[in-house]
């Protein structure tokens, strides 16, 4: 598979989402936006692996002056990026005696540390894996024997495609890893992954590309069954794992949801740089009439990623939009105006 590799858009180590590793080459030159660099092309012609960099520190050149990001913030850039099926080029500058810093190496054997034991407790390891639909010499339980040579496939066309898994018993676990098989190309386009609580499925999350890999980190929840829906590919899915972990603290603590009620109707969850509004569709529809307008008056300040939530139904994003916010000014405002918009006559 011949390749052209892309750098992602931007010097913060972070890849889009959703991200496709494809691109059209014609579309490349010296004026590609960030934007296309950073998602690539779910009509893409050419494999195209987009390559996240970001320096250790804030710059790309050692300054005694300067130190080392913290622990938190290379696992979110990790997130971000190894998470979305990129690779992470982590740059460490040497000292002027061509050395590297003692905060620094002690910084990246933390990193290291963390990655390392993310992945040792794989708690889907020979998990159960149920489908109604596999092909003869591919079936479902491929997702948890740990190999890498094989993969689930479908033997049929059908609209969407569930697979449930069952741990065998009761699991604590925060984090998802999914993959397909890269070398049969990228196609998966829309999932959600759902575990089964006492008052029955609930959503741990959802998304549109998986790829190589696919890290989904949520809340710390307790269950036994797992569903997973693909309800969105661009040729018959295939998928190589399923995978089912419990972070370590440090991931856990900087990953927690946070979740503001708003109304008996609405709802904030916040989650990294994305702001979930979870409410009725009359109010998203509404919502998304009113906030468009604070676009240009705050796009200077930090970059959020706002989506809409239908509630009582599938999880179903009906708007999407770039705003630049600051939360702690975004949350104060959707409370007025959800409080504006569910009264007005």
């Amino acid at each position: 598979m011949a390749e052209i590799g892309r750098w992602i858009g931007n010097e913060r180590g972070r890849a889009g989402d959703p991200l496709w590793q494809k691109i059209r080459p014609e579309k490349l030159s010296e004026n590609t936006p960030a934007t296309y660099l950073c998602h690539g092309d779910p009509q893409g012609t050419q494999y195209s692996l987009g390559e996240a960099d970001v320096s250790l520190r804030s710059g790309w050149f050692y300054h005694a002056s300067q130190h080392p990001k913290s622990l938190p913030d290379l696992l979110d850039i990790y997130m971000d990026s190894v998470g979305r099926g990129t690779p992470l080029l982590l740059n460490v500058p040497p000292t002027k005696e061509g050395l590297l810093a003692e905060e620094d190496v002690q910084r990246l054997q933390e990193f290291h540390q963390v990655i390392s034991d993310l992945y040792t407790d794989n708690r889907a390891y020979q998990a159960k894996v149920s489908c109604s639909n596999e092909k003869e010499g591919f079936p479902s339980s491929h997702l948890t024997d740990g190999r890498e040579d094989t993969f689930w496939a479908p033997a049929s066309d059908e609209s969407a495609y569930v697979l449930e898994i069952d741990l065998g018993q009761t699991r604590s676990f925060n984090l998802v890893e999914i993959r397909e098989p890269i070398t049969k190309g990228q196609r998966i386009a829309g999932f959600t992954l759902e575990v089964k609580q006492e008052n029955g499925w609930i959503v741990f999350a959802h998304g549109q590309t998986i790829g190589y890999k696919r890290l989904l980190l949520g809340q710390m929840v307790e269950a036994r069954y797992l569903r997973l829906i693909l309800t969105d590919f661009q040729a018959l899915p295939l998928l190589n794992k399923l995978a089912v972990y419990k972070t370590p603290a440090v991931l856990e603590k900087k990953n927690t949801v946070a979740i503001m009620p708003i109304t008996k109707t609405a709802k904030i969850v916040r989650k990294h740089s994305v702001l979930f509004i979870q409410t009725p569709l009359q109010i998203a529809k509404q919502g998304r009439l009113i906030f468009p307008l604070f676009h240009q008056l705050l796009k200077r300040r930090y970059n959020t990623r706002l989506i809409f939530l239908v509630s009582n139904t599938k999880p179903l994003v009906v708007g999407r939009q770039n705003f630049y916010l600051s939360f702690s000014f975004l949350e104060q405002f959707i409370n007025i105006i959800f409080f504006l918009m569910i009264r007005r006559p």
